[in-house]
């Protein structure tokens, strides 16, 4: 299929965005024409512009998944006149008016409205329940993790919209352990480690051609011919796609960190998966505790985290790591420093959050 036939889940066809893309990097509204193209995709699904094409070939449930979040929180924002971001914590009070509207959409006869108005009230649940989490100091899903597993603990709510059930059901599989109580909100589980497999890291390694073992890119050899340049990044980009082990110990690291809405220039992959590999030795013990920069940085991409270059030309990527993570807490409570007792007791709580029972 040419991509130029390909639509969004606006309606608006690649074709057009590209010319839309030409136009305002013309009209000077950005530096070149990629990144035209990128804030267009971050606009439609939050993805870069290759990944947003290749969701738009091969994904259509994750478009339809995508589209429906993104309309809930277009009604949220329409009826709070307030932007909403899944990392946001909204009152008590801006809860209940999201409650009641999806009430009203339930009203409705037409079912896609009474879906619409399902989710919602799994948004209200969704902002309450993160705000418990905090509160405990628990790690807390963002919106598309916590309402698949909301869906099927909260079955009940549906006794008279079966069809509604049954068309959200289509769009979100149940996952292999749902970790909520039977007719709970509350998140009461950590959230689960992702098991990255080969496929999925061909998926990363399909939307990022240049990503190899290395990082974004193939670290500079002085005076290497171009063939030989060739087969190493040939040679880098298989290694990426055996280090599954690798992928998944990142993994482990990555789910105690937050997402926030712009990315850290400072923090670098390279110096993140020094800290996942101390991270997964002391967790764990294990001699074979290394990470690759690569590695890394593809379970990042395959967790939904936003990706920009250090630098010109460096392997080395940035990402939306939020500094307040209860990672980065631990870690920089847990050097050789002496800690003060107010000190030493947040470092025992944060290190039971991160997946230490005893110090």
């Amino acid at each position: 299929m040419n991509n130029n036939t390909l639509r969004f889940p606006s309606g608006i066809s690649v074709k057009r965005y590209r010319q839309q893309a030409k136009d305002a990097k013309k009209a000077g509204d950005y530096p070149c024409h990629s990144h035209a193209l990128n804030a267009i995709a971050q606009k439609e699904l939050a993805v870069n512009w290759d990944q947003a094409l290749k969701l738009i070939r091969n994904k259509p449930f994750a478009i339809d998944t995508r589209m429906f979040e993104n309309e809930l929180f277009q009604i949220t924002e329409t009826l709070l006149k307030v932007k909403c971001l899944q990392q946001d914590r909204l009152s008590d009070y801006q809860c209940g008016l999201i409650k009641e509207e999806g009430l009203n959409c339930i009203r409705s006869a037409d079912d896609k409205n009474a879906a619409k108005g399902y989710g919602l009230i799994a948004l209200s649940h969704y902002y309450r329940s993160a705000i418990s989490a905090d509160n405990q100091k628990r790690h807390h899903p963002l919106f598309t993790i916590y309402f698949n597993h909301w869906l099927y603990s909260n079955r009940s709510l549906f006794s008279e919209s079966q069809g509604v059930l049954r068309f959200l059901q289509h769009l979100y599989t149940k996952p292999a352990r749902v970790l909520m109580n039977e007719g709970k909100p509350f998140w009461l589980s950590p959230v689960p480690c992702t098991v990255m497999t080969l496929d999925e890291i061909r998926v990363v390694m399909d939307t990022f051609p240049q990503l190899n073992y290395f990082g974004l890119t193939l670290n500079y050899i002085a005076g290497e011919s171009r063939s030989s340049r060739e087969n190493r990044f040939v040679k880098s980009r298989a290694s990426l796609l055996n280090a599954e082990n690798e992928c998944n110990r990142a993994c482990q690291y990555l789910h105690h960190i937050k997402p926030r809405k712009t990315i850290d220039w400072v923090r670098t992959s390279y110096g993140c998966k020094h800290g996942a590999e101390k991270y997964y030795r002391a967790l764990f013990g294990a001699e074979d505790h290394y990470i690759s920069n690569g590695a890394f940085i593809c379970a990042a991409l395959h967790l939904g985290y936003r990706v920009g270059n250090h630098s010109p030309g460096s392997p080395n990527a940035c990402f939306n790591f939020s500094r307040r993570s209860t990672m980065f807490q631990w870690r920089s409570l847990g050097g050789e420093k002496t800690l003060s007792l107010k000190e030493q007791q947040k470092f025992e709580e944060l290190s039971k959050v991160v997946g230490f029972k005893a110090i």
